[in-house]
């Protein structure tokens, strides 16, 4: 009797709170992501143009190439993405390769995406400092560790969006092992709690942090709706859901067409709520040893820059496919 009368207590309160707000009732965390949204700065171009892809080649991934012969160096390296059709780098930049790296994106077009490391509110303050310096776009971070508490990885957090707020840079958290995004579960954790959180979303860690990379895309869908929701650029990795990176042939086989369908489930969120001027930064991100899997003589047993060439075919199978509404 006594829960019933407080059922019913709770309902009255939420009717009057309705009928005060003129009809409408809005949660606190609705409420504060909105205004927070309102705030956040954007990936973005000064223009009404419809929202659009733009697709970039981790710095990372070039580490050892070509296959099979003396390293590119850095200005082939630049040359050789703007070439094969992509817009943009993502890169973490040593203080002393700002003046080439800089230089170089000039002399290609290239737009710059970059990644830290910050551990402290200092960190923050010195990697933005440098964001600023170098004109990145956007920056992607990699805050703490996996066995912070959720409380000190929401503060280390907040206050690095707070920084990043006041100096107007876009800013999104990596989906990472060894990070505060450790996991799914700590991830959806500190979403509930951070209402500017956005992401890079590097889903491959999270296939292997569940042993689902070879899930049906539905559900990996389900399983990582609520983050889905927060993204706002992708990497491409496929996971098999036991090595975080596999070789994926031409790109039409089962596995990699479930992660074309779940890119493209994170494509048609973002273009929901995105603006017109956004855009939306999707990168290949292959990494070389150890993430790439060696044979027995210590040789790479595929070739990363011709497996990048598919990953961004199918980044465009992605973005059509978030076109349109996903099939019942």
């Amino acid at each position: 009797m006594k829960s019933s009368r407080r059922k019913f207590l709770r309902t009255i309160s939420v009717s009057a709170a309705v009928l005060t707000a003129g009809g409408t009732a809005e949660s606190p965390a609705k409420a504060s992501a909105a205004t927070s949204d309102a705030r956040r700065p954007r990936i973005h171009e000064n223009s009404a143009a419809p929202p659009k892809l733009r697709t970039a080649y981790s710095w990372w991934s070039l580490i050892g190439l070509p296959r099979g012969g003396p390293e590119w160096d850095m200005a082939e390296k630049f040359l050789r993405v703007k070439e094969a059709g992509f817009e943009g780098i993502e890169m973490w930049v040593e203080p002393k390769d700002e003046t080439q790296v800089r230089r170089l994106l000039d002399a290609t077009g290239l737009f710059l995406g970059t990644g830290g490391h910050p551990n402290s509110v200092d960190d923050f303050k010195k990697f933005l400092s440098q964001v600023k310096r170098l004109r990145a776009e956007y920056i992607f971070v990699h805050p703490g560790n996996a066995f912070m508490s959720d409380d000190d990885a929401v503060k280390l957090v907040s206050d690095g969006y707070k920084v990043a707020y006041d100096m107007g840079i876009a800013m999104t958290l990596e989906t990472h092992r060894g990070t505060v995004t450790e996991n799914p579960y700590r991830a959806i954790r500190l979403a509930e709690r951070i209402p500017e959180l956005r992401l890079t979303g590097d889903l491959s860690h999270y296939g292997v942090d569940g042993e689902m990379g070879g899930a049906p895309a539905p559900d990996l869908i389900r399983r990582l709706s609520p983050l889905l929701d927060r993204i706002e650029t992708m990497q491409t990795r496929i996971t098999n859901g036991e090595q975080v990176q596999v070789d994926v042939g031409a790109g039409d086989g089962k596995l990699a067409q479930n992660w074309v369908e779940l890119w493209a489930e994170g494509i048609r969120r973002w273009r929901k709520r995105a603006q017109p001027g956004d855009w939306f930064p999707f990168a290949t991100e292959l990494g070389p040893p150890p993430y790439s899997i060696l044979d027995l003589e210590g040789k790479e047993i595929s070739d990363r820059w011709e497996q990048s060439l598919v990953m961004k075919r199918l980044i465009t199978e992605a973005w059509e496919q978030g076109e349109k509404q996903p099939k019942a």
